[in-house]
């Protein structure tokens, strides 16, 4: 992980004896990511990324994609 910790800042981490999880925040946009360390294969993932609304509608806001 040596990329992402040159972007990201370790925040702090948590560890049991069949897995790890590490907390890390970007240094331009403040996302925070989350390394899960299991000694299984990977069977799902999820992403979730808070986006700031630009209105009071109460609509929320879509990500079209991701680059």
């Amino acid at each position: 992980m040596a990329s992402i910790q040159s972007n990201f800042n370790f925040i702090s981490s948590y560890c049991e004896p069949k897995l790890s999880v590490e907390k890390y925040q970007s240094n331009k946009t403040g996302m925070k990511l989350y390394h899960i360390n299991l000694p299984l294969p990977l069977i799902k993932l999820e992403i979730c990324v808070q986006t700031k609304p630009y209105d009071d509608t109460g609509c929320p806001h879509t990500l079209g994609k991701f680059d």
